[in-house]
Parts: C-alpha cells; structure tokens; sequence
C-alpha cells in the first residue's frame, strides 16, 4: 500500500515549486475538455427539459411546490435556476453548467486521492478516469440529479479526511472540517434523498476507530465532531424549510413528499411484496448491465484488500496510521450502491453516484500494481522508475477511454469530435443537429428532441407570449423551449394517471383549467412508460378514461394540427 499521507495538504494543487497549477491538474483539465466538449451540444432530454422550466417558474416567481408540482427535493432546480442565470436561457445553459460542476468534482477527487494515499502522481487518474466515466454518458444522461450528488459527496469525503489527520492538533480548523462533512452530505441529500445513508456511515466510522484509538479520554471531542457534523447537515435543510415556510410553500411540499410519493412508489409494488420485487429487478440489471457488475467486483476487490490491510495494521508490532482512505472509500461504495439499489428504476443515470468511488478503486488498484512492479524495475534510469507508474496509470485510463471493450468508452468517438469540428466552424447548425435522429425517434416513442422543437416553433408562431398551454403527456421542456407557461400547477400527467393519481389532484387539474382554458391543449400518444406509470397505456387512451377533463376538451377545444407523435387542439372562444 502507498504510504499513509498525514500531514496537512493546505495547498493541494501546489506543486513543490510553488506552482498554483501542477502538471496533474493541467492534464485532468485538458481531459475533462476533451471528454466533456461533445456533451455541450446535447439538447435536452425529458428531465433536464422538466427542470429547466421549473427552474424558470421559479426565476419568474412561482412557487415551486405549490404553483409547480414537482417531487425531486429542491436543489436540482436551484442549480439549473443558477445555470439559467449564469448563461442564458438556453438548452447549452444546463450543459455548461454540468461541464464545469463536474470539473470541480473531479479535481476534488484528485485531492481525495491524494489525501488518502499521498502519491501525488495517482491523484490525476482518479481525476481524469471519472471524466472519462462521467462524459461517456449520452444527452439523457447527464445533467440529471444523481450526476449532481457527486461533487457534495466528494466535498464530504474530503471534510472528513481534513478532520480526521486534524483531530490531533486541536485546531480550529478540525471544526471547520466536521461542519463541512454535514453540509456537503446535506447538500446531497437535498438533491436525493438515499445518498444520505452515508451520514450513519461516516459517523459509525468515526465513533469505532476514534473510540478504539483514544477510549473514554475522547468522548467529548467525539461529540464535539459529531454535534458539527449534525449541525452542518441539518444547516441546509433549516434553510430550505424556513425558505418553503416563508414563500408558503411548506405544506404543498410536505404533502407530495410524505403523501403522494410512498403512494406512487408502492403502486409499483406487486402482489408477492417489495423486497421480493426488489431482488427479481436486482437480478435482471445485473444480467443485463456491465456497470453494475464491474462496480460490484470492484467493490468486493476493495473490501477484500481492506480486511486484508486491516488485518495487517492491526497486527503490526509499531501501528501505521489507520487506513483511513480505503475505509471511506468503501463504506462511500456501500452508500452508492444502497442509493441505487433503493431507487429500484436503474436507469443509467442512478448509476452515476457509482462514479467516484469505482475512479478511485482503480486508483488505488493502479497505485498498487505500481508499487509491486517498482522492485523490477529497479535496473531502469531514475527517469525510467518515475515513468512506469504513469505509463501504466495512462493505459488504463486510455483503455477505458476508446476500448471497444469497455463499457466506459467513449461511444462513436471520431464522430463526436467530428460533430464539434462541424458545429464550431459552421458546417453544420446547432438547430440541425439538436433535431437529429441521435436524440429521440420522430413521431413515435416516449421522446424526441426533434418533435419537441417543432412543437415549440409551432407554439411561438401560433399562440401569443402571454398565452398559456396544457401539455396532457411527460414533455415540460416544450413549455421552456416554447416560452410558453403551463395552465396548470401539473407540468407533466403521470400523478393524474388513475394508478397513482390522488382524486384530489385529479379534480384540481380539472378545476384549473376550467378557471383559466389554455389556448392549445397538446395530447401525446404512443407514449406509454410502464416503469413510470404502471400501465402499458399511452397518454392519449389515459385521457379518454378521464372523464370531466376529456369532456372538457371535447366540449371547448378543435382539432388543428398534428406534429409527430403530438394532436393540437384549439380553445374556441
């Protein structure tokens, strides 16, 4: 194992020279350009469309919650309210903002690294193989909630190393440290709720190894650190909650989050019961899904190479310092894959919390291999022992880059780069390349780019700025790409779906759009998403079992164009 790191790290990007930028981070930030550029192009998907426009309801001064139905905890349209405001109101907004979000992640993991382990030299392939991981994700993807999680969670898990090594000095800084655990993990949990299982983690951890190594002697201190690590977590949600209470959104909040979401989430549920539903998913993922498998031996390699190096510190006669890093490392591998695991959806993107820890195993791993070819290599020039480690640290992460092989290759990568040459030279147009056949089947399918363009030139065209819409189907990005607002507080149609849908909010749709008829009415078909909805029922079949709402529509609306896999209908006055 490398050699256990334990002074300070005040100035981790700088190098022995004095050098703000090391070569290390020079070469993560060239990767992470190079890895990163195609995604800046993506146009949305079905989520990312979802946030953006309530990320504009929110700028415009809706309440969220209460004015926009929603059931994501609120960071996630926070951080694209900010990316609106930072560069525009535009699909790329989101895609800069994922760019740079997931940049500082990697650095940070680059310092986790080398906190841990102190080689400077692995803490750039930590760094650069979760670029090549994270940006080897489609325009469905990325930008999404689960991608976000990572940076809070690193910033966590490089808190609670600075607290750790300062424990012993009794600086203030050790304070500062423990209030970072609980505001980083606070921070990620207001954007998804299960990653939060690594708060009981890192406290257990602290309260055995500390308890062991100290006794009673360090009861208070342990307090002490717990105390901030609690009030730094609790810190963002007293912030969000007085901020829900003060806008008077708190009880609509509370009512989506307590009421309809265990609802929705059992109505998945079959007759045989949860946990055995759970498994019979768990066991057709891991079937199917290379991610899953690699993370789960590369997580049972580290767990067996921590019992491993546990036992060794245990026994050794003069104690090294406590395996700090690979203790983390694997209980922050548990926490993400209990996260996934919970979700029972497994769609990529939940996945995408896997990331960090699978980047720093294969460090670690790397680190290793390293250390045990340095006594063969001894023949070699100085220059020659220094290269190898690196030389060996590039093939992997270039293997995992464009190996057909692998699962974290960067897919079809000479046309990607190809399609950025064309776009920043002008060969070819942003609008052509957004409507492409890349980004969702036309006219047929849960979802188009192309048929949600049109759809939002059609409505600027034809309706006027201050006009509201209904959208009856899961497409809210028409309603930010239009600049057209939604009639009703339900931006998308699934909790209005008689398999989840309270009567409640049923009659309120109803109640909405009678008070004040949308100008158009747009009605998907060929839509239907079991895995969201419950039913092999498109929108459009849903709608004719929805009594007041389909009479309504009958009643005051005409048919007036059809525009792929959309039917337009006409208020008439």
């Amino acid at each position: 194992m490398a050699q256990q790191h334990t002074g300070t790290d005040i100035g981790w990007l700088r190098s022995p020279g004095g050098r703000f930028l090391t070569v290390e981070v020079a070469l993560v930030l060239f990767l992470l350009l190079l890895t990163g550029l195609p995604s800046l192009f993506y146009p949305f998907g079905k989520d990312q469309g979802e946030y953006a426009y309530i990320a504009a309801a929110f700028l415009r001064g809706e309440r969220i919650y209460e004015h926009v139905f929603n059931v994501k905890p609120p960071l996630t349209h926070l951080l694209h309210a900010a990316a609106l405001l930072l560069f525009g109101r535009d699909m790329m907004a989101i895609r800069w903002w994922d760019w740079l979000w997931q940049g500082i992640t990697a650095l940070l993991l680059l310092a986790v690294a080398r906190q841990w382990w102190g080689d400077k030299g692995m803490g750039w392939l930590a760094a650069a193989l979760y670029a090549v991981f994270y940006f080897a994700t489609d325009f469905w993807h990325s930008a999404q909630t689960d991608g976000f999680i990572n940076l809070p969670a690193a910033a966590a898990v490089y808190c609670f190393g600075r607290g750790w090594r300062e424990w012993e000095t009794r600086r203030r800084g050790a304070r500062v440290s423990w209030l970072g655990v609980g505001l980083g993990l606070g921070a990620a949990v207001l954007l998804k709720y299960p990653i939060g299982i690594l708060l009981p983690f890192l406290l257990g951890l602290l309260w055995i190894s500390k308890g062991v190594e100290r006794g009673r002697e360090s009861f208070v201190d342990l307090l002490r650190a717990s105390g901030l690590i609690l009030a730094g977590f609790a810190l963002p949600w007293l912030i969000f909650i007085f901020w829900l209470t003060f806008r008077g959104s708190l009880a609509a909040f509370w009512q989506i989050q307590s009421g309809y979401i265990p609802q929705y989430n059992a109505g998945f549920v079959p007759a045989e019961g949860y946990w055995a539903y759970s498994l019979t998913l768990f066991s057709h993922i891991w079937q199917i899904s290379p991610h899953l498998r690699g993370f789960v031996y590369l997580w049972g390699a580290a767990a067996v190479g921590l019992i491993v190096t546990l036992v060794r510190w245990r026994m050794a006669a003069t104690r090294p310092p406590f395996p700090l890093g690979l203790v983390i490392l694997w209980l922050w591998g548990a926490a993400a894959f209990i996260h996934l695991v919970l979700q029972n959806k497994y769609y990529y993107y939940h996945f995408l919390p896997l990331l960090p820890v699978q980047a720093l195993i294969i460090t670690y791993g790397v680190s290793q291999v390293a250390a045990w070819l340095r006594p063969l290599l001894v023949r070699l020039p100085l220059a020659g022992q220094r290269v190898a480690p690196y030389t060996l640290a590039a093939a992997v992460l270039f293997w995992l880059w464009l190996a057909s092989a692998s699962p974290y290759r960067h897919g079809n990568f000479l046309l990607r780069y190809q399609t950025v040459w064309q776009l920043v030279t002008g060969q070819r147009s942003l609008d052509e390349y957004q409507r492409g056949n890349d980004f969702g089947a036309y006219g047929w399918g849960v979802f188009s780019s192309r048929a949600n363009l049109e759809l939002a030139d059609y409505l600027r065209q034809h309706t006027n700025p201050d006009d509201k819409i209904f959208i009856w189907g899961f497409e809210p990005g028409i309603y930010f790409l239009s600049q057209r607002w939604s009639a009703s507080r339900f931006i998308y149609n699934f909790p209005l779906f008689p398999q989840f849908g309270w009567d409640s909010y049923r009659e309120q749709v109803v109640i909405e759009l009678i008070a004040e008829p949308p100008a158009m009415i747009l009605v998907a078909q060929f839509d239907a998403q079991p895995n969201l909805t419950g039913t092999e029922d498109d929108s459009w079949t849903i709608l004719q079992q929805f009594g007041p709402l389909y009479d309504f529509l009958q009643r005051d609306y005409q048919l007036e164009t059809t525009i792929a896999q959309f039917t337009l209908y006409r208020y008439q006055r």
